[in-house]
């Protein structure tokens, strides 16, 4: 997860650092979305945000190989600007772009530019068959729909048609749409007292339709010389209670975290990471925005110590 959020927003930080991340092979980086930023209990503070489609055209045009990803998209654009956004960003890019999507919970973005706030699960919907629509397009084509409708638009470059749509999140309509209409379910910052159960009904949901499950996830990442150090630089109190509310479970300690947080030593970091990946999660999104001002030094701590266990 790119720091394009708060004060750590910086030129060097975002686009200087890019061809580094490449190189030290990390597959993608990923950005958030937002309109009037406002950070969250966990962000750092500052009230700037580049707007998701710069920061990964600007990475784009600085690498090579490294994937451009949106962990999550919300849809309070119209979806054919989306279209055209992601149709440029993708063509730019010659094809590295992956798609998160979900209805984002604050109100204030939707109001903003005029759209339905209690219609975002619908947009959201809509937002992906569009996309789904231009994909497969030769010429001008229609839609009709319960929040966005036109006639005869044709766009180029048009969304690719193997663009891989995630849907964020780990509630009962989350499973259903990432069932219905995406490639994949990507829930962010989930204790293993609700992921392991989100896992196992995204996949009964799967199989019931034939269709492959792909699962992600998003945890928090603190570095340390060791768990108790690496938690020391946290609120974990402040955590806890944070995702606690978010996914409406009782935490009592750290060790609840597990699964929405990755902390400790590398060899910790190794062995949390085991634990996903037997859980067959094959997207991690690793997100050092905790780490703050030693942002860097964490991304390269991480890709020389952590990864290559899981090469």
């Amino acid at each position: 997860m790119l720091p394009h959020f708060g004060d750590l927003a910086t030129w060097d930080r975002l686009f200087g650092f890019a061809s580094e991340i490449e190189r030290l092979g990390y597959d993608s980086v990923w950005v958030r979305d937002h309109l009037s930023y406002e950070p969250l209990a966990l962000d750092n503070a500052g009230l700037r945000f580049v707007d998701p489609f710069t920061t990964l055209a600007g990475i784009a045009s600085v690498t090579s190989r490294l994937g451009l990803g949106t962990a999550v998209l919300v849809p309070f654009r119209h979806p054919l600007v989306v279209g055209q956004l992601v149709g440029g960003l993708s063509f730019l890019s010659n094809g590295r772009l992956e798609l998160g999507v979900a209805p984002g919970t604050p109100r204030k973005p939707w109001d903003a530019v005029g759209e339905p706030f209690e219609r975002r699960a619908e947009r959201t919907r809509e937002t992906v068959e569009v996309l789904r629509l231009l994909a497969g397009a030769r010429g001008p084509v229609s839609y009709q729909g319960e929040t966005a409708a036109f006639e005869d638009v044709f766009i180029d470059p048009a969304p690719p048609s193997d663009l891989f749509v995630w849907y964020g999140g780990g509630s009962n309509q989350a499973i259903r749409a990432a069932v219905g209409y995406c490639d994949g379910l990507l829930p962010s910052r989930c204790p293993y007292v609700r992921l392991d159960r989100i896992i196992e009904r995204y996949r009964e949901g799967a199989a019931e339709v034939d269709r492959v499950p792909h699962v992600g996830v998003l945890p928090l990442t603190v570095l340390g010389s060791s768990r108790q150090d690496a938690l020391s630089r946290v609120s974990a109190p402040e955590l806890i209670d944070a995702i606690g509310r978010r996914w409406k479970v009782d935490l009592e300690g750290p060790d609840d975290l597990d699964g929405a947080l990755i902390a400790g030593s590398p060899a910790d970091c190794i062995e949390q990471v085991g634990r996903l990946s037997e859980r067959g999660v094959e997207l991690l999104l690793v997100d050092l925005r905790l780490m703050g001002e030693r942002f860097e030094f964490a991304v390269r701590a991480f890709a020389s110590e952590v990864m290559p266990a899981f090469a």
